[in-house]
């Protein structure tokens, strides 16, 4: 449903940057109101992203203006200084940027947790949050990944599945997962969203305890 001018404000701004796509959001009162995913390009300017980015804005009747708040989730490290940059001259203000030192509300209990990617974490914050319950989430995105999480919220690694010994739900995400779901007898959900509601949950999450 369009949204008229002037309609979405003080809205947070989410980006998931993978090593093919972004997965871009706008998120106001919980809820995702606008995506988009675009190819991601190692070499792209803060210039050039803030063009692509307000062209996407303004066929949304969305504005810059509109974003007072920023979180990003990345595993391309050349990229982190550029969306930094493009926060900072576009949206004058700091990214909060998931990683170490960031309040996930998850325990990560893996050998070592600076292995695991961002965006691994995010999706199973937001999965727990929505099903409370042990499961396995699925990313069908740039390589198919399987994340543990125990039935007491915390992040186990890899998937472990029948050793486990818990009642496993298997939520699935990335662009590839409604089709892989039709032939699946083994996923319960599928979670278009999952990685953005996750960065909104992290994001409240440090909001409230600074």
């Amino acid at each position: 449903m369009p949204l008229g001018k002037g309609e979405l404000i003080d809205m947070l701004f989410c980006m998931d940057i993978g090593n093919t796509n972004i997965v871009l959001g706008l998120v106001e009162k919980n809820k995702v109101l606008r995506n988009w995913r675009i190819r991601t390009e190692k070499e792209i300017t803060a210039d050039e992203l803030a063009i692509l980015v307000n062209n996407l804005f303004q066929a949304s009747d969305v504005s810059l203006g509109d974003v007072k708040d920023m979180i990003i989730s990345c595993v391309v490290p050349p990229l982190l200084s550029t969306i930094e940059e493009f926060a900072h001259k576009y949206f004058h203000l700091k990214p909060l940027i998931v990683g170490p030192g960031i309040r996930t509300g998850m325990p990560i209990r893996y050998d070592n947790p600076k292995e695991v990617g961002a965006d691994r974490i995010v999706n199973a914050v937001a999965a727990y949050e929505k099903y409370k319950t042990a499961m396995v989430i699925v990313d069908f995105g740039t390589a198919t990944t399987f994340d543990y999480v125990s039935g007491d919220g915390a992040y186990m690694g890899g998937a472990i599945r029948k050793e486990s010994g818990e009642n496993i739900t298997v939520v699935a995400t990335g662009g590839l997962a409604p089709i892989i779901c039709e032939v699946s007898e083994t996923i319960d959900h599928v979670e278009e969203f999952l990685t953005l509601e996750g960065l909104m949950i992290i994001f409240n999450r440090n909001k409230q305890n600074p």
